[in-house]
């Protein structure tokens, strides 16, 4: 029995070549079955949508202006008007602090006020433009 121990070690070396071929050989056989299964589904998918309907685009939106101009004889704003109307929102402590200030556009007059030399961050950028636009 003492050869058996020889032939053990040449075997087991053998076994291991063997066991690092075989393992070897099935990635690279794993490798090229994900290739050609993913290639499947690549010209699968590129002939499903080649034979795809195309939808025609849908008609423009044309945009319906609903503001406009005010006419002369309309009413104009007065201050008496405006502190009524902004008034409750100002004192209002659970809305947070107001500042700000409505004057008229076509002659320069304030017309309310409140704070107006007191600086605060705008609330959003649309009234920084507004602001701007006037």
């Amino acid at each position: 029995m003492a050869g058996q121990g020889r032939s053990k070690k040449q075997g087991g070396l053998e076994t291991r070549k063997r066991r690092s071929f075989r393992i070897l050989l099935g990635i690279w056989i794993v490798g090229f079955l994900a290739l050609v299964v993913g290639g499947a589904f690549a010209v699968y998918d590129v002939r499903s949508t080649a034979s795809a309907a195309v939808v025609p685009a849908p008609a423009p939106v044309i945009a319906a202006p609903q503001v406009a101009a005010i006419t002369e004889s309309a009413p104009a704003p007065t201050p008496t008007g405006l502190a009524t109307a902004l008034g409750p929102a100002v004192t209002n402590p659970g809305l947070g602090a107001f500042t700000g200030s409505v004057t008229d556009a076509a002659t320069g007059t304030v017309l309310w006020s409140h704070e107006p030399e007191r600086p605060m961050t705008p609330a959003s950028t649309t009234k920084l433009l507004t602001t701007a636009a006037a």
